[in-house]
């Protein structure tokens, strides 16, 4: 999702809360400037400052989730982030409510700018501004609650919670891939459980934030390992795993520099990509957790263990023959091998960028 769908989806979250309410108050009237809400303000003049106000929140709002990341040091705990995001809400509500009344005055009761700005009290005290700051703090409360259950259980999920279709156990095909620090032992012993943590944190944000941008619903975590999945047929055709993990990498590399600094080293990872059918459902009683049983799953966790055997970074027993043909990249077969726990023996490739060598299996020295 690019910068500009990110602020539209905010602007029409507040302007569909603005209009619905209005909507609802109109119902039944057969004048709409008979219309009046709390202060005497008629239903026209919210319109004209609620629309205001909603576009200014929405800008605000979308900008601040947008570039939240940027905001703070990887690693930074969710309650500075729950604490700072409603603390930016607020100073956008009120300027959102400040600006769209002072608009609102200037052009409905045609005051004169010289006027307004010595005597802001004006607007403060007056019924529009109240109307809307009210309006727009109750919005964003809600506004706040669904972005924090999006951050911690993914938007792709929390479409499927509203819709019903989490409760829903089904055979599907899915896309899986397995991302996987190499060296996590020896990391861990090198620089501490703690910073440990933040080095997993750290790389774990980059993998969100392109999971977003390539439409991965985020699976699970397992340690310091990420599976990510899809059930689009074309992400599966474009090889949207691969081009993640790639992405990914070269996220890292930007950060070579910072890594070092901080942490002593740069991560290296491995992946692997499979699919095919998979059975869904929902576990658990007190806490739900979605979940996927298949052997798509078990080809992806083994493929993983025969990246240090082959010496690289990637592998997929996905066939060339169904991936859509793109020119700027070309399997590369490595082995047939049979997995641990398959009985049958599979053709395993990598995937590479035309020319550029096959990224080798990397181990850290310690």
């Amino acid at each position: 999702m690019n910068s500009s769908q990110y602020v539209l989806n905010q602007w029409l979250y507040y302007c569909g809360w603005i209009n619905l309410f209005a909507l609802i108050r109109f119902v039944g009237w057969d004048n709409i400037n008979d219309v009046m809400l709390s202060g005497g303000v008629s239903l026209p003049q919210f319109l004209i400052i609620g629309n205001a106000g909603a576009l200014i929140a929405g800008t605000g709002t979308g900008l601040f989730e947008l570039h939240k990341y940027k905001l703070f040091p990887e690693g930074s705990s969710r309650k500075k982030l729950s604490v700072t995001r409603a603390l930016i809400f607020i100073a956008i509500v009120f300027a959102s409510a400040l600006l769209s009344s002072f608009a609102y005055f200037l052009i409905a009761d045609e005051w004169k700018i010289d006027v307004l700005i010595p005597h802001l009290s004006i607007i403060y005290t007056s019924s529009p501004f109240k109307i809307i700051l009210l309006f727009l703090a109750v919005v964003s409360c809600i506004n706040i609650i669904l972005l924090s259950f999006m951050d911690w259980h993914g938007s792709a999920n929390f479409s499927s919670i509203i819709s019903g279709k989490i409760n829903i156990s089904k055979e599907e095909n899915r896309v899986f891939l397995f991302v996987d620090l190499n060296s996590s032992t020896k990391i861990a012993l090198k620089i501490g459980t703690e910073k440990y943590a933040q080095l997993i944190d750290f790389c774990f944000d980059h993998l969100r934030k392109l999971s977003k941008q390539y439409k991965a619903e985020i699976y699970q975590y397992v340690g310091d390992e990420m599976v990510l999945s899809w059930s689009s047929f074309e992400a599966f055709k474009s090889l949207d795993g691969w081009k993640l993990f790639l992405d990914f990498k070269s996220s890292l590399h930007k950060h070579e520099e910072e890594l070092h600094l901080t942490y002593g080293l740069v991560p290296s990872f491995k992946a692997a990509l499979s699919e095919g059918l998979v059975y869904s459902t929902i576990i658990g009683t007190e806490q739900k957790h979605k979940a996927y049983y298949g052997q798509p799953l078990n080809r992806a966790s083994r493929m993983l263990e025969k990246c240090k055997v082959f010496q690289v970074d990637f592998l997929t027993d996905i066939p060339p023959s169904k991936a859509a043909h793109q020119r700027d990249f070309h399997f590369k077969y490595i082995s047939s091998a049979r997995l641990r726990g398959d009985k049958t023996i599979r053709r395993l490739y990598n995937i590479i960028m035309d020319n550029f060598e096959v990224v080798k299996y990397s181990e850290i020295e310690v």
